[in-house]
C-alpha cells in the first residue's frame, strides 16, 4: 500500500475549510503519526534474526564485515610497481598524407620495374589527376583492373562500406511498389479512357446542335413556304408530309416521336398532344389530393396499431 501524500490532494475552492493556529486545539485529541512501512533490502529470515534487530533499533553491537589485509598481485612482481610519467607525448605533428602499399602494390611495381617511391608518386598523380591514364599504359591497365565497374547485373557484388549492397528490397517495400505501380498504370489507363469519352461527348454535342440547326432552318423555311404558298400548293406540301411520316419507321401518323416538322402538317398529332397535357394538368390537380389521402391514411395506421 502506497503512503498518500497530501499534496496530491485537490482542494475545492468553493468548499470552506477549517483553519486552526498552534495552541487553539486540545492536544489530547490529537493521533501519533505513524511513518509508513519502508523495505530494508533484506529478505524476512534475516529480519527475524533477534543481533539484527537490536543493532537495527539501536541498541550496541556491529556486524562483522571482512577487511582487505594483503592483496596478491603477481603482476605487481613481475612488473614492478607502475610509476606514472609526466608527459605522455613527447612530440607532436601532422601526419604524412602518403600512399600505403600492400602486398599486390609490391608485386605491380615488380612487374612494372618500379620503385616503391615512382609508385606511390603515381598513384598520387592518378588521384589528383582523377584518370588512370595519367601513369602510363602499364599503370592504366593494373589499375583500370581493379576498379569496380557497377553494371545492371551487378557481378561481381559491390560493396559499400564493408556492408554487401542490397540489389532486391525486403519484401514488404518491394510488394508496396508493385501495388503503387499499377495503381498508377491502372489510374493513367483510366484517366485515358475518360479523356476518349469527354472526346465523343464532345462530337455528340456538336452534331447534336448542328442537326438542331439544320431542323430548324427546314422548319423556318416550310413555314415561309406555307405562308406565302397558294392553298393548292400548301395541300401538295401537306400530301407529301404526311406520306412521309407514313413510311417513317419512327412510330406513324399517330406517333409522338419525330422532328419539329413532322407536328406541324399532322392534325392527328397535334390533338393527342394537346389531350396528353390536358390530363397531365388533371393528374397534377388530383395527385395533391391523393398524396396528402395517402399521408393521412399511413399516419392513421401507424397510430393505430
Amino acid at each position: 500500500m502506497a503512503y498518500k501524500r497530501k499534496r496530491n490532494v485537490k482542494v475545492d475552492h468553493s468548499q470552506m475549510y477549517p483553519v486552526y493556529k498552534p495552541g487553539s486545539f486540545d492536544v489530547s485529541s490529537l493521533e501519533e503519526y505513524i511513518p509508513p512501512s519502508l523495505d530494508t533490502g533484506m529478505e524476512a529470515d534475516e529480519e527475524k534474526e533477534l543481533h539484527l534487530k537490536k543493532i537495527m533499533e539501536g541498541e550496541k553491537g556491529s556486524i562483522p564485515i571482512p577487511i582487505m589485509v594483503e592483496v596478491n598481485n603477481p603482476a605487481r612482481q613481475m612488473y614492478g610497481k607502475y610509476i606514472p610519467r609526466r608527459r605522455y607525448v613527447e612530440w607532436a605533428g601532422d601526419a604524412e598524407n602518403e600512399y600505403l602499399l600492400d602486398h599486390r602494390d609490391e608485386e605491380a611495381c615488380r612487374e612494372l620495374g618500379m620503385s616503391r617511391e615512382e609508385f606511390c608518386r603515381s598513384m598520387c598523380m592518378v588521384e589528383r589527376e582523377q584518370s588512370p591514364a595519367e601513369g602510363g599504359e602499364k599503370l592504366t591497365k593494373m589499375i583500370s583492373s581493379r576498379i569496380l565497374i557497377r553494371s545492371e547485373r551487378f557481378s561481381p557484388l559491390a560493396y559499400v562500406c564493408f556492408r554487401k549492397r542490397i540489389i532486391k528490397p525486403s519484401r514488404r517495400s518491394r510488394r508496396s511498389e508493385e501495388l503503387s505501380k499499377e495503381k498508377v498504370e491502372r489510374i493513367w489507363r483510366e484517366l485515358h479512357l475518360l479523356g476518349v469519352l469527354c472526346d465523343f461527348y464532345c462530337k455528340r454535342n456538336r452534331l447534336e446542335r448542328a442537326l438542331e440547326s439544320v431542323e430548324s432552318d427546314l422548319f423556318r423555311t416550310s413555314c415561309i413556304l406555307m405562308k406565302n404558298s397558294t392553298r393548292k400548293v400548301r395541300r401538295r406540301i401537306a400530301r407529301k408530309m404526311v406520306n412521309r411520316q407514313h413510311v417513317s419507321p419512327k412510330g406513324g401518323a399517330n406517333g409522338t416521336s419525330g422532328g419539329i416538322g413532322d407536328i406541324v402538317f399532322d392534325r392527328t398529332r397535334i390533338r393527342l398532344l394537346r389531350q396528353r397535357i390536358r390530363e397531365a394538368k388533371q393528374r397534377i390537380h388530383v395527385s395533391e389530393y391523393d398524396a396528402e389521402i395517402q399521408a393521412f391514411r399511413r399516419h392513421n395506421e401507424m397510430y393505430r396499431m
